[in-house]
């Protein structure tokens, strides 16, 4: 059986899809993934077949960052190169796991070629549930039902600007009658079997949701490899106090380099010692000292458990290396699911939501870095979680439920 991983995103989506991927192929499957064009390079790098989208996400996201140029492109006009790509990325295929980054298409992809499938989630965005409302709206005191209500509204947000557009695909390219039904909502009313790769000790199973959701673990991809740390590196980590890691992922910003000077004054003001990842469009400055060491494409399994404190932007994938680290997390978030874990992490007293990115300070900032490399029983919790978290087999446990899935569909 030829197992096809539907992955369009950024390195967030696509590192845990991965994972997931390896797994499955030691488990005697036929798989390969479908990607965006800039993330080839990676997962062939694993030996997993790839397919690709035109689209470049690491291109995007800079070009959309760019204040310099007037000539952007709009995220209607990725989701439009992404549609013309869809049936391309899934040819040969006789199962589909995807992502909710490809949800938009993959839905009408099946309705088309009759492909089974399952949904690979990261992050609660989905499927209704009493017990806290959707990644992105507000916690109000209202209840359960406004919870409830929250994943409806968003589930119209996403869809309505796109109706038209996946209307005119399905009609001219898939051929098929054009769709009044959210297709957000019917992958939820269809009781598609869904994988969530979190960690249930990071956010237990709502008890309102059905059996066939599942919360199998995170799923880890072990990106250390051959990796070889710089010397400057180990030297810089080994000559004096732990220093705090700084680092916002893909999360491209106009205010790169305001960003940096808000950083650097904030790990000034609180003593400490400095790595700071330039990220994609980069916190770059110049003469930045020998307290503070810039850095680029350091596998964070290797990285983070050599830190104090763990500052980042919140995303899924980064949250879940920083607690499996066992090192207090500093989450300053800039959208998406992003604050959504930043509550998680404050909740269960292993870091520290001081500020959005857009409220960045350094007096927030330093306070928070103060708090977290001295607060032992932060720390003792941080690490009692981590060693949780690394006895857990989200792979594993992911691909017995594909597998006994694939089993009733015989």
């Amino acid at each position: 059986m030829h197992i096809r991983l539907l992955a369009l995103g950024t390195r967030g989506d696509v590192q845990p899809y991965l994972a997931l991927a390896l797994g499955l192929k030691e488990a005697g499957y036929n798989v390969s993934m479908a990607i965006t064009s800039d993330f080839k390079a990676f997962v062939e790098s694993y030996d997993i077949p790839a397919l690709t989208s035109q689209v470049n996400i690491r291109e995007f996201m800079t070009q959309s960052a760019n204040t310099n140029t007037s000539h952007k492109p709009s995220r209607m006009d990725v989701f439009r190169q992404v549609l013309q790509d869809a049936p391309s990325l899934i040819n040969d295929a006789d199962f589909l796991i995807y992502s909710p980054a490809s949800a938009m298409a993959a839905p009408h992809l099946i309705e088309k070629y009759n492909i089974p499938s399952m949904l690979g989630l990261l992050q609660p965005y989905l499927h209704p549930t009493q017990d806290f409302p959707v990644i992105g709206l507000p916690r109000l005191p209202f209840g359960g039902r406004y919870n409830q209500w929250t994943y409806r509204a968003f589930q119209s947000l996403l869809w309505l600007p796109m109706k038209k557009t996946i209307n005119e695909w399905r009609v001219n390219t898939l051929g098929l009658p054009p769709t009044q039904s959210n297709v957000m909502t019917e992958l939820v009313n269809k009781n598609i079997p869904a994988l969530f790769g979190w960690s249930p000790t990071i956010l237990p199973k709502p008890h309102d949701w059905e059996s066939h959701l599942y919360l199998t673990g995170y799923w880890f991809l072990d990106t250390e490899g051959n990796y070889q740390p710089s010397q400057a590196l180990l030297d810089f980590i080994h000559d004096g106090s732990l220093p705090v890691y700084v680092g916002f992922g893909s999360m491209s910003n106009k205010n790169a380099e305001e960003d940096a000077e808000i950083i650097i004054a904030a790990l000034r003001q609180a003593g400490v010692r400095g790595v700071i990842a330039s990220g994609w469009k980069g916190l770059i400055t110049e003469d930045i000292g020998d307290d503070l060491l810039l850095i680029k494409d350091v596998p964070h399994e290797w990285l983070f458990p050599q830190m104090a404190a763990v500052i980042h932007h919140g995303g899924a994938g980064t949250t879940a290396t920083d607690l499996k680290s066992g090192i207090p997390s500093i989450i300053v978030p800039t959208r998406g699911d992003q604050p959504f874990w930043a509550h998680r992490v404050e909740a269960l007293g292993v870091g520290l939501f001081p500020c959005t990115r857009k409220q960045l300070n350094p007096d927030a900032l330093a306070n928070a870095i103060k708090q977290a490399i001295n607060d032992s029983e932060m720390q003792e919790r941080a690490k009692q979680l981590g060693e949780q978290i690394s006895h857990e087999d989200g792979v594993g446990t992911a691909i017995k439920i594909i597998e006994n899935y694939i089993e009733s569909l015989i």
